[in-house]
């Protein structure tokens, strides 16, 4: 069961570096005069988008193993 418990914490890790991603590229992007260059806040929606599939197959992998 470690390696769910690892993956969970995997998750948690992309979710809080996707916010992290999406605050800092909106500080960023507020504070510059200019385009950036690399739009920190899509990177941030995708680290979300990954965490959440993660959780999704990691759960999913939980319940075939225990139903299996």
């Amino acid at each position: 069961m470690s390696g769910f418990a690892d993956a969970f914490r995997a998750a948690g890790a992309l979710a809080f570096g996707g916010f992290l991603f999406i605050v800092v590229g909106g500080i960023f992007a507020s504070s510059s005069a200019l385009e950036p260059m690399i739009d920190l806040r899509f990177w941030g929606i995708i680290y979300l988008l990954v965490a959440i599939l993660l959780a999704a197959g990691t759960v999913y992998a939980a319940l075939v193993s225990i139903f299996s």
